[in-house]
């Protein structure tokens, strides 16, 4: 005797915020790239200090 095939099956409600989850997860990957390519290339070209460091004390 074989027990009875089950299907789980999702909640309406969770496939639209799961695949909003993973939206939000792409986006978070890109604009961490870009954000460290902008660090890296500022820190390459020695504008790494940031707005108001036009004294060595302020930095």
């Amino acid at each position: 005797m074989t027990a009875p095939s089950v299907k789980a099956q999702m909640a309406k409600s969770v496939r639209p915020a799961l695949a909003g989850a993973w939206v939000q997860a792409v986006l978070n990957l890109a604009a961490g790239g870009l954000s460290s390519a902008v660090v890296n290339d500022a820190a390459d070209h020695g504008r790494d200090k940031g707005p108001g460091c036009s004294v060595a004390w302020q930095c």
